[in-house]
């Protein structure tokens, strides 16, 4: 795969941008309990501890009565559904789409453009850092080569990095590469409920970062403390697939060298600081990510068991970690029904089933929703 990125013209400064690749709407598959890729042996033995855990909510009847017993299952559930690994994950249709072979022939195409070019020829959405330099060129000439191949390539020869966060795959500085992943993880530890709800994002020509920020809030329901933060700057049109409020505003914070966090003194207002000091490791290569034990791009997995307890918490537990909506029919005679039930690596599809096939229901899953109706 010849690849060559070279200098061009100079003197001008980079302005931020973001691609206007075709949208891959995918479901966020992110807190998953267990996910066969990239698992190492500890995360591994870790899923298998949490399919053990068992609560008996008798036995916390007897011992603290009601009040306690919610608040112990409700801490099950955020232990049975927490995420194992210690960075976010893509999403397996991203990865899936990394895995397809491309075959594409430039000449002295601009960095920029050409990543905006790979997006929409590939159907790969990205997310390109502002301060990715316009003054350099690439030849390319590939053959076949699967997608994280070639980005890898691309962002090597360009002095950048590479990461996949959900649907999406960020280029840029390869220290913020490496930070990303991350950083996507942290703000889910008790974020606030509207930074995980997922949509599309679309903004005109002309728009702001600082008005986007403002947008993201709002949408979660959340007040930005310090919006002044983000420094002046006009964006051409873009786009994102569907990602989580928090992840659209952790790509935005990024190209400015910020993070955003919870205020210490009311749950819904957020603020943007610095990010620390630049870690000293590379970031991991996209084709890294499509190597499994078995070599093959797999589906993300649940390990779960549960006790007879009410289905309906399960279920909005599960798609709060999943950033969807909970739609219960009128039509369900008992909202308070109990189930038990047990899944080892299982796929959402299965989960699902077998969660509706203990307690008597329908329950199924669409791109923004997990719906639950009597049989």
């Amino acid at each position: 795969m010849p690849l060559r990125v070279r200098s061009g013209a100079r003197g001008r400064k980079p302005s931020g941008e973001v691609p206007q690749g075709r949208d891959l709407s995918c479901s966020p598959e992110f807190n998953q309990v267990s996910d066969p890729l990239n698992q190492k042996e500890v995360t591994a033995r870790k899923a298998i501890d949490l399919t053990s855990f068992r609560l008996t909510l008798d036995g916390a009847k007897r011992l603290c009565g009601e009040p306690l017993r919610r608040l112990v299952r409700l801490a099950t559930l955020s232990l049975l559904l927490a995420p194992v690994a210690a960075a976010q994950q893509p999403s397996v249709l991203l990865l899936r789409r990394l895995a397809t072979p491309a075959t594409l022939h430039w000449r002295d195409v601009p960095t920029r453009d050409a990543l905006r070019r790979f997006a929409a020829e590939t159907a790969t959405p990205l997310w390109i850092d502002r301060r990715t330099d316009p003054r350099t060129t690439i030849d390319l000439s590939s053959n076949g080569e699967p997608i994280a191949a070639l980005l890898d390539a691309i962002a090597a020869e360009a002095g950048l990095g590479v990461a996949a966060i959900d649907g999406i795959v960020y280029v840029g500085p390869a220290d913020a590469a490496a930070a990303l992943p991350r950083l996507a993880e942290q703000w889910r530890q008790g974020a606030p409920r509207g930074m995980r709800r997922a949509n599309k994002m679309d903004w005109p020509r002309l728009t702001s970062p600082k008005q986007l920020v403002e947008q993201i809030a709002a949408e979660a329901g959340c007040q930005l403390a310090n919006p002044e933060a983000i420094p002046h700057d006009l964006w051409p049109a873009g786009s994102t697939p569907r990602l989580a409020a928090g992840d659209r505003l952790t790509l935005v914070a990024l190209g400015f060298g910020l993070r955003w966090t919870r205020d210490a003194s009311d749950a819904n207002t957020i603020r943007l600081e610095p990010l620390e000091a630049a870690s000293q490791e590379p970031p991991a290569s996209l084709a890294s990510l499509l190597k499994s034990d078995d070599g093959v791009v797999g589906e993300s997995r649940y390990s779960i068991r549960v006790v007879e307890q009410p289905v309906v918490p399960v279920l909005r537990q599960l798609a709060n970690q999943l950033g969807r909506q909970l739609r219960v029919s009128d039509a369900l005679n008992d909202p308070n029904q109990r189930a038990s039930f047990e899944v080892r690596q299982a796929t959402l599809e299965e989960l699902l089933a077998a969660i509706g096939e203990a307690a008597g229901l329908d329950v199924s899953a669409t791109d923004e929703e997990i719906r639950v109706s009597p049989r």
